[in-house]
């Protein structure tokens, strides 16, 4: 009777690791395909001039605000 009652247990564990794992993979999949769709309908509307300018903005924002090197070194001004 107990080992019917753990392998029972197994089992429900098991079940919800997987449906866990899927729900992870999904969302995943969604957020790339989101993040795609965005940058491919940004591009077509942009000119070659326009999207390289967007890009090189985007590129100093990130090298400005560096949130590595703020957690890293807390005292520094990075970024603020």
């Amino acid at each position: 009777m107990v080992g019917n009652r753990i392998r029972d247990l197994q089992i429900s564990i098991l079940i919800v690791v997987v449906v866990v794992a899927v729900l992870i993979v999904v969302v995943v999949v969604v957020v790339v395909v989101v993040v795609v769709v965005v940058v491919v309908v940004v591009v077509e509307a942009l000119s070659l001039d326009q999207f390289l300018c967007l890009y090189i903005i985007v590129r100093c924002l990130f090298r400005e605000f560096n949130f590595q090197n703020i957690f890293r070194n807390p005292d520094s001004k990075a970024g603020f």
